[in-house]
């Protein structure tokens, strides 16, 4: 076999096993992103990586470490979901950094947090006075939830006893040029075929 052909082969097969490890795990690799799910994330695709450009090592043995990956971490995945003792250990637990308005050192330090990072974190959430927060909690995917007091967060309809009507969803009903005959129906539209000559490929009416 051509060299070249071999590591397009090769290409072509990381590139499914990745798929397939993604639709696995779902998009919770990219919108929840833990320490663990990160991890597991640079090793599989170091993995396919190598998988791909070293013809020294046999493509069954990238394969196969993929698949175990991916077993293992769908595996976690699922136990998490069933036992608080699992998510704690394989995604650890969010840190209360901000309580009633103080800091509390104790958890900046068993969270590796130093103050100036607080700060940093609290400035990005829009908070430049620390005396505005009430509660600041970091999250197990590194992100920071700030509850402000109530005389600094902003304005509700409830506060100002304003009786607003609900507001739906707004749907597309074209899109590239073509008719999204669920999204009409779910507007209470019915999608009529018309012919081309006159109105294009579709028209929708009440």
């Amino acid at each position: 076999m051509h060299p070249a052909f071999e590591i397009f082969l090769r290409g072509v097969l990381s590139f499914i096993a990745l798929f397939l490890i993604a639709e696995l795990l779902g998009t919770k690799q990219i919108s929840q992103l833990t320490f663990f799910d990160y991890i597991v994330g640079i090793t599989v695709g170091s993995v396919a990586a190598t998988m791909a450009i070293d013809d020294a090592l046999p493509v069954w043995y990238g394969l196969i470490v993929i698949g175990v990956l991916g077993f293992f971490t769908f595996a976690i995945d699922i136990l998490c979901r069933k036992s608080i003792w699992a998510r704690r250990l394989f995604f650890g637990r969010p840190y209360s950094l901000i309580d009633g308005g103080k800091i509390l050192y104790r958890e900046l330090i068993r969270a590796k947090f130093t103050v100036n990072d607080l700060l940093r974190e609290l400035r990005n959430q829009g908070y430049f006075n620390i005396a505005d927060v009430s509660h600041a909690i970091l999250e197990t995917n590194g992100l920071l939830s700030v509850l402000p007091k109530s005389a600094k967060r902003p304005v509700t309809t409830e506060d100002l006893k304003l009786n607003l009507p609900e507001q739906g969803l707004l749907a597309n009903v074209v899109i590239d040029g073509q008719i999204m005959d669920a999204n009409l129906r779910a507007c209470g539209k019915d999608p009529i075929c018309a012919p081309a000559e006159k109105t294009g490929p579709g028209c929708w009416k009440n």
